[in-house]
């Protein structure tokens, strides 16, 4: 999928030619001279950059584009500030002659001063004229203080936005205040909001990225059939009364949205098939089988058309394609793990079956690429239905699979561009790993040295034969890589020997993040090539008693440590983004009432699971928990220790130890029989529990919190433990690290508790490796300040609570207890204190 700027007053250009490969900033000169940097840094900034102009209009003074390129600088310190000798040294040259710019001034320099004014108007402060020009393709700037010690260095490129590269509009700068690392991401810059620019004053007004597509459906057959969702990414309100949504970039006006209508500051909203787009003379659809949708507004100030533009692929169905922004700031649109209509995405989807390892420059050898099952099933490559409709690469190489070729879990496969027999001799690849030859999309007849993108693809459902396209089949994104030879990807794997290799298998590909140069060679098919730690993904408790399934707990946020109101919690599974082993000392739990609680002792020796259950030898009580699980005693197949931070790094609450490696550390508190979860159990707990006595798991009544026994029914055994644990209270400090238990004797000691194999449709015709609990809705109803207002109220008039208490009770006791009359004396009784 691929994300391009709409403006129908002006056609994309592109430079001519290869872009030229982006200068590396020297990243070590940006520590230079630190006392004379940090008196200028958070003073003077670059705040606007004209690279790529609109060329010249017919009569212009300018010889070419090039002559309305323009840099700005803002003073945005309290103080006036001397630029005499500040200069630019890398990008373009010059020097600022004595000029003072006051607090919040804004000064620009230019490459050519006559065709500035003849754009912009004499009213601009121009410090100057600049000598050669910005390079289209991106390059390094940097701006230095007159005793040459920087004050700012980035590295800007064509891809970043793509609205400034050449269509008109300016690279502005998000965020004065932003640290500096900033600047030389995507992410630090936008679009100005006007074509042009606004060179000497500040960009305001709405700017291209404001309003974004952020997740459509494209493939269902229910109501309300297709639906795109529009986002506000920007702080404030913006009114899109008047603007259209359309599936075709030469009908751009289908659909019109209503006057008047507004998307709060990070709002979302969605427009439906059924009640929408899919109405009047004007309706459309989008195809399952891939188009485009079209965002765009009416004419702004300056003649430009805010907007956005998605080309999108096949979908199954139900699945939706949505934004998704990488480390870098560049938005993917990528298909999610879930749909997320009206609210935030989710992370995208990954695997089942994942690009592992790319060999595009090789020192020695030749290109290859590994396919990786890190999931604990088979995973066939074909359609059990009809196997002849097998995977293929539908970007990057030409290469479908031949039938029959399954990848067993944890296994690998290779496609290289060489004979197999001769690739796996000269690479000691195991018999196990199957190999298979590629041939190159022409005029490239391998891999591209410079980067390109590879997209494996699934076969979907041939369409009917009453379709418009009968018999055809669709083909779904499994994976996707569009790598290059440029920063932030690794410069060791273009020709120095190593390869890339895949950090985290379970975590999105299509993110630099998650890649590195490997060993030199690489390591095709043997799975040495791995080397990062594995990560925990999820963590979860149950009980041996329970009926139900475990509960997922909440991570990253406070609701962390809400308080758990079930009792007979004696069991805790961890889930990992790949397999495995441990040793049986590896898991520690300590408490405050408990300050060790003991784990079951059956192990099985050396066995490798990507999900572990450790079972408790007695029931957690009231208690605050710390959970450790030892990196050394943690391992996966490489042999690569845990790496004990949680996999959302951008949590606001800690989970880990705060060091890359070590020790999984988590938190989370046991309070049997508090509903409400408020720390103690009391009198609120059983009048929350009351109004959802006799709700079994599936009704719309049932309310997991307080079902304490986990049976999934709420009845009076539920509201005699909350009763029996009045006054209880976790304790009021968490517990103190435990002492780290000594390791095995070595790694082949590692052994594993209980494997669990949870099985579910993952709609690749396999079963699942992995599965959301179906207890997960746990951690996602903490009770509320009012409704634990409304449960007290209802506590304090006695006769009320019994009568409302007793009539629901009378009504459920007849439909689900038998009519036993003793249930509503027993749930009366326990209102008195």
């Amino acid at each position: 999928m691929r994300f391009r700027w709409i403006n129908p007053l002006r056609s994309l250009c592109t430079p001519a030619g290869t872009s030229a490969r982006r200068r590396r900033a020297d990243r070590r000169s940006r520590f230079e001279c630190l006392e004379d940097r940090l008196a200028l840094v958070g003073d003077l900034v670059i705040t606007e950059l004209h690279f790529h102009p609109l060329p010249p209009g017919p009569g212009s003074v300018a010889a070419d584009d090039t002559d309305f390129e323009f840099i700005e600088i803002q003073n945005v310190g309290g103080a006036a500030r001397q630029l005499q000798g500040v200069n630019f040294s890398d990008g373009v040259g010059f020097t600022f002659a004595a000029l003072m710019l006051a607090p919040g001034a804004r000064a620009v320099v230019v490459k050519n001063v006559t065709a500035f004014r003849e754009r912009y108007g004499p009213s601009i402060l121009i410090a100057g004229t600049f000598s050669g020009v910005l390079s289209d393709a991106g390059e390094t700037v940097t701006l230095r203080d007159a005793s040459a010690a920087i004050i700012q260095s980035f590295t800007y490129a064509d891809t970043w936005v793509p609205a400034a590269d050449g269509v008109g509009h300016s690279l502005v700068v998000r965020d004065t205040n932003q640290p500096l690392a900033n600047w030389n991401l995507p992410g630090g810059w936008r679009a100005s909001s006007r074509i042009g620019g606004s060179p000497g004053a500040a960009d305001v007004g709405l700017y291209p990225g404001a309003i974004v597509i952020n997740e459509l459906l494209a493939h269902q057959d229910v109501a309300p059939g297709d639906w795109v969702e529009l986002h506000n990414t920007s702080s404030s309100a913006v009114d899109i009364g008047g603007w259209y949504l359309s599936d075709k970039t030469n009908q751009p006006t289908l659909y019109q949205i209503p006057a008047g209508t507004m998307i709060a500051a990070g709002g979302f909203l969605v427009y439906t098939q059924q009640f929408h787009f899919g109405v009047g003379v004007n309706a459309f659809a989008l195809s399952e089988l891939g188009e485009q949708v079209v965002l765009t507004a009416p004419l702004g100030p300056g003649g430009e058309i805010y907007g956005d533009y998605r080309e999108f692929g096949a979908t199954d169905n139900p699945v939706t394609l949505g934004r998704y922004v990488t480390s870098t700031g560049v938005a993917d649109f990528a298909v999610m793990a879930g749909l997320t209509r009206g609210s935030a995405n989710t992370a995208p989807a990954v695997g089942p079956i994942v690009i592992s390892e790319i060999m595009y420059n090789p020192d020695l050898g030749e290109d290859f690429i590994e396919l990786h099952n890190p999931t604990i099933q088979p995973v066939k490559l074909f359609d059990p239905l009809r196997p002849t409709n097998t995977w293929r690469f539908t970007q990057g190489i030409s290469f479908t699979f031949p039938p029959n070729v399954t990848i067993p879990a944890g296994g690998y496969l290779l496609l290289v561009d060489d004979d197999a027999a001769l690739f796996r001799a000269a690479n000691a690849v195991p018999a196990s790993v199957p190999i298979y030859s590629f041939t190159g999309v022409f005029p490239d007849a391998t891999l591209s040295n410079a980067g390109e993108t590879l997209e494996l693809s699934r076969p979907g459902v041939p369409e009917p034969p009453d379709s418009q396209a009968p018999g055809f089949v669709p083909y779904y994104t499994v994976d996707l890589v569009s790598y290059s030879d440029d920063p932030p990807w690794p410069a060791a794997a273009d020709g120095n020997g190593p390869s890339l290799i895949r950090k985290t298998p379970l975590a999105y590909g299509n993110d630099p993040m998650n890649w590195q140069s490997g060993v030199n060679g690489g390591s095709p098919g043997r799975g040495d090539a791995d080397l990062v730690g594995p990560r925990v993904t999820s963590i979860s408790v149950g009980g041996s008693s329970w009926t139900v399934d475990d509960v997922e707990l909440a991570v990253g946020d406070a609701a962390q440590l809400l308080p758990l109101p079930f009792a007979n919690v004696d069991r805790i599974t961890l889930s990992f983004d790949e397999p495995v082993t441990v040793t049986a000392t590896a898991l520690s739990l300590s408490g405050v009432n408990v300050p060790t609680y003991a784990l079951a002792a059956g192990v099985a020796p050396g066995v490798a699971a990507q999900t572990i259950t450790w079972s408790l030898a007695a029931p957690i009580a009231a208690d605050r928990l710390l959970l450790d699980l030892e990196n050394e005693q943690t391992l996966d197949a490489a042999g690569n220790r845990l790496d004990g931070e949680w996999t959302d790094a951008g949590s606001a609450f800690p989970s880990g130890d705060g060091t890359r490696g070590g020790d999984f550390r988590f938190s989370f508190n046991v309070l049997p029989g508090d509903a409400n979860q408020d720390g103690v159990v009391a009198m609120a707990d059983i009048a929350a529990a009351r109004q959802h006595a006799f709700a079994s798991l599936g009704d719309e009544e049932f309310d997991a919190l307080c079902d304490i026994d986990g049976n999934g029914l709420v009845n009076v055994v539920d509201l005699i433990r909350i009763r029996n644990a009045m006054s209880t209270m976790l304790p009021a400090a968490p517990p103190s690290p435990p002492p780290s238990p000594a390791p095995s004797a070595s790694a082949a000691d590692a052994v594993v508790v209980s494997a669990v194999d949870r099985k579910t449709s993952a709609g690749f015709g396999e079963p699942s490796p992995l599965r959301r609990l179906t207890r997960a809705n746990v951690r996602a109803v903490p009770r509320t300040s009012a409704a634990i207002a409304t449960a007290a109220a209802l506590v304090s008039n006695q006769s009320a609570a019994d009568a409302l208490g007793t009539s629901r009770l009378r009504a459920r006791r007849s439909a689900r207890a038998g009519g036993s009359s003793d249930l509503g004396v027993a749930f009366a009784n326990l209102d008195a204190p």
